[in-house]
C-alpha cells in the first residue's frame, strides 16, 4: 500500500511543472485561480502542499485557515493515479493535520454540473463529507475571467473527537504521514 505524504510548498517556489497541466485539465478556466496566484513569488494567505505517494509527486492541495474552518479549494490528483485510494488517504491525512473542533470544508461544483463534479461529490460522500444546506456563487478569479454562472456547493466534514475517530486515525498513520518541515525535499525525485 502506498505511503502518502504532504509537503508544504514554500512561497515563490512552483511545484513540479506537470502539476500545472493536471490542474488546468481538472478545472475549467472560471474555476481556476491563476497559477501565479497559487504559486507566485508574492506572499498569500493560502496553504499549498504537495501530495507525494512513495516519493512521487502525484498532486497538491490548496486551502486557507479561516477563523471557523479549514477551507480547501483544490484537491488535485494526477488522473493516472486516481482510483487507487490516494484521495481518501489525503483526506485522512488532512483529518489528522486539522484534528480540532473546526470542520474541514471543501468547495465542489453542484450535482449535475459535469461528470467530473458527479465523481467528486460521490468521492466526498464515500468519505463522509456532506453537502451543506446553502449555496454560493463564486466570484471571478481575474478581470479577464467570467464569474461563475453556477451556484456551488460547500462540502463539510464535521466531526467531534471520539475514541473511534482517534482509533481510525491511529490506523491511518500506518499508511499516511505528514512532513512537518517548511519545504518539500528537493532531493526526492520530483
Amino acid at each position: 500500500m502506498p505511503t502518502i505524504e504532504l509537503y508544504p510548498i514554500p512561497w515563490g517556489q512552483e511545484p513540479p511543472a506537470h502539476l500545472r497541466q493536471i490542474y488546468e485539465d481538472a478545472f475549467p478556466p472560471e474555476e481556476r485561480r491563476p497559477w501565479t496566484q497559487l504559486f507566485g513569488p508574492e506572499r498569500c494567505e493560502h496553504i499549498a502542499q504537495l501530495i507525494l505517494s512513495d516519493d512521487e509527486v502525484v498532486g497538491f492541495v490548496v486551502g486557507w485557515e479561516l477563523p471557523s474552518s479549514h477551507y480547501f479549494e483544490y484537491l488535485v490528483i494526477d488522473p493516472n493515479r486516481r482510483g487507487q485510494g490516494l484521495g481518501s488517504k489525503v483526506l485522512q491525512l488532512l483529518g489528522q493535520l486539522y484534528d480540532d473542533e473546526y470542520p474541514i470544508v471543501l468547495e465542489a461544483e453542484p450535482a449535475g454540473y459535469s461528470p467530473m463534479a458527479e465523481r467528486r461529490l460521490a468521492f466526498y460522500a464515500r468519505f463522509g463529507l456532506t453537502v451543506q444546506p446553502f449555496d454560493y456563487r463564486q466570484p471571478p478569479y481575474g478581470a479577464d475571467l467570467p464569474g461563475s454562472i453556477y451556484t456551488y456547493s460547500l462540502i463539510a466534514l464535521c466531526r467531534k473527537q471520539t475514541s473511534s475517530a482517534s482509533s481510525r486515525r491511529s490506523t491511518a498513520k500506518s499508511t499516511v504521514s505528514l512532513q512537518t518541515s517548511n519545504v518539500y525535499p528537493t532531493s526526492k525525485a520530483l
